[in-house]
């Protein structure tokens, strides 16, 4: 029985983080090469680096060759430095979201450290955080959600941090880390960066009835800040002039009063199911964490700070008319906190009555998943040895799923032992089994085989070299296959046919100067006369009940399989 009680703090927070990081490297970062990119926002977030790199310009960003002007350019930076290093492939474009999760639970492990009496709310805190079911799913897909939140975890807590530091050189270091943060934030998604600390921390200030702190606080992190945004920002300025414009009149002003082209205002009380799903597993904690909920745990700072941290932007986000569940993710590092705080006070109360409740889960989990990682081990094995003429039995396709139900099996074991251990320190092994097995469970259930129209990459290439298709040919598409074909072929030529979608500001905004690149589904002909004499393909991904082409369009051949589809044209 491992008895962390007994180790010098230092001794205790250090194996707390080993115990951390395992998990982290383990659910979040091995895997994530293993599942195809899926359609539109991970090809997306791959192809504008992938031009970044091809042109050696990284300061604008184009999407297929079009102006894209709906974020800021840290982001597909950062993504571009990773495929540098990585190569252009699933890993390197989705690495920047999951190092933006550890970044994120690193700083709470820090804030939770430094301002609690109890050593195991910032392991169980960082652990809970990278359990909840929404953090986990987008720090493991190619969105850039995961680096906003991180940047803004960042920025929020050193404040708190510099707000609580007694000595005035550690007040002015974590002063100018949240500045430098709010900057990287800003690089990120925009204004955001601003709003979302602004109501955070300006209640809990009010809260505190600390107002002097309006006046000597916010000019060293502003000025940072303003410092970090300004040389992109001016640069995109002289680059391309209307960007400022489209990004805070269409991507700040209309997104919050009203919908997109692609989104409908949503009602206020959207991002309620998103929340309660989102934290979960660790939200069950609160049906035990509630007991510790009452009057002197609201007079501790750090608890006043996350509820602010929690609700301010929640109910902000909420106001918004246009809402993606992804936006409310920066509430998720506070109630992390709050969470494991909560659960830590009501375990004092009832330490036995849980230590039997878990016990009872650990037993009844341990035996179900060994017996279930068992039998779905042999069957994935008995499969295979009867088709092993066709498919070898040790290769990657059958390696992947029996590698998760090893790892089921595995955590249905660590899952009968962890009955032995502390609660606390239980509940953070629990945790980061579950980030594990869903880390390496995903690639087997989300594939191109289960999701052939979101997952498209195989299908498209076995399309792309069965026909032979090369650079000298016109690939036309529709707006849901030009990003994955642009990523495929590594071409940012393709015109685009019949409705506008993401490209709706470049085309309209700039329609002499993309005349070659945007044609209306009738007007085919005029993209047979301005290809000459190179053949011209047309690529639709849409649903399989509608058609993916006009009937009276001349075809020399087609192939379609599952909702994807490619033609040659007929001149």
């Amino acid at each position: 029985m491992l008895n962390t009680e007994r180790f010098s703090e230092r001794k205790f927070h250090g194996i707390m983080l080993a115990i951390l990081a395992a998990f982290f490297l383990l659910g979040y970062i091995l895997p994530l090469g293993l599942r195809d990119m899926m359609r539109p926002d991970e090809f997306r977030y791959g192809e504008i680096p992938r031009e970044m790199i091809a042109r050696g310009d990284w300061t604008t960003p184009l999407l297929v060759g079009v102006r894209y002007f709906e974020k800021p350019a840290l982001g597909y930076q950062w993504t571009a430095l990773s495929m540098e290093i990585f190569g252009e492939n699933a890993f390197a474009v989705r690495l920047p979201s999951a190092l933006s999760v550890g970044l994120a639970a690193l700083l709470i492990y820090w804030l939770c450290g430094a301002k609690s009496r109890d050593r195991w709310l910032a392991p169980l805190a960082s652990a809970l955080y990278m359990s909840f079911a929404l953090v986990f799913g987008v720090g493991t897909f190619a969105v850039l959600d995961s680096q906003l939140s991180m940047a803004l975890t960042w920025c929020i807590g050193s404040y708190y941090l510099a707000c609580e530091a007694e000595k005035i050189p550690r007040k002015l270091m974590w002063l100018a880390v949240a500045g430098l943060a709010a900057g990287a934030a800003f690089l990120f998604k925009g204004f955001l960066a601003f709003a979302v600390p602004v109501v955070v921390i300006a209640p809990y200030l009010i809260w505190q009835k600390q107002f002097m702190k309006f006046l000597t606080t916010p000019w060293l992190p502003l000025v940072l800040a303003v410092g970090v945004a300004l040389p992109w920002s001016l640069a995109i300025w002289k680059a391309e002039p209307e960007f400022w414009n489209y990004f805070f009149i269409e991507e700040h002003i209309k997104r919050f009063t009203s919908g997109t082209y692609d989104r409908s205002p949503e009602p206020f009380w959207f991002f309620i199911p998103v929340l309660l799903g989102g934290i979960m597993p660790g939200g069950l904690l609160w049906l035990g964490a509630w007991k510790g909920v009452c009057k002197e745990w609201l007079k501790e700072p750090l608890v006043r700070f996350c509820i602010c941290w929690s609700v301010m932007p929640f109910i902000l986000f909420s106001i918004s008319s246009c809402k993606v569940g992804t936006y409310i993710l920066p509430c998720f590092p506070p109630l992390a906190i709050l969470t494991a705080w909560a659960f830590i006070r009501a375990l004092k109360k009832n330490q036995d009555k849980v230590q039997k409740f878990l016990r009872i889960i650990d037993l009844s989990l341990g035996w179900i998943l060994m017996a279930g990682g068992i039998l779905c081990g042999a069957f994935l094995i008995v499969w295979r040895l009867k088709l092993a003429a066709k498919w070898p039995l040790f290769d990657p396709e059958s390696m992947l799923p029996l590698t998760a139900a090893l790892l089921l099996s595995v955590f249905g074991a660590v899952c009968y032992w962890c009955q032995k251990l502390e609660i606390k320190l239980q509940l953070c092994i629990l945790l980061g089994g579950f980030i594990t097995v869903c880390g390496w469970g995903a690639p087997v259930i989300l594939s191109n085989a289960t999701n052939p129209q979101k997952m498209p990459e195989k299908t498209l290439r076995r399309f792309y070299q069965e026909w032979e298709i090369t650079d000298n040919d016109v690939v036309a598409v529709d707006r849901g296959a030009a990003t994955a074909t642009a990523w495929i072929l590594k071409r940012d030529d393709l015109p685009v046919v019949g409705r506008y979608g993401e490209f709706q500001y470049g085309f309209t905004k700039f329609p002499e100067e993309y005349s070659l690149r945007y044609y209306e589904i009738d007007d085919i002909e005029r993209l047979l006369k301005d290809s000459g004499d190179k053949r011209v393909f047309f690529v639709n991904i849409r649903s399989i009940k509608k058609n993916a082409f006009p009937k009276d369009w001349k075809v020399k051949r087609t192939k379609s399989e599952q909702g994807i589809t490619i033609v040659e044209l007929d001149k």
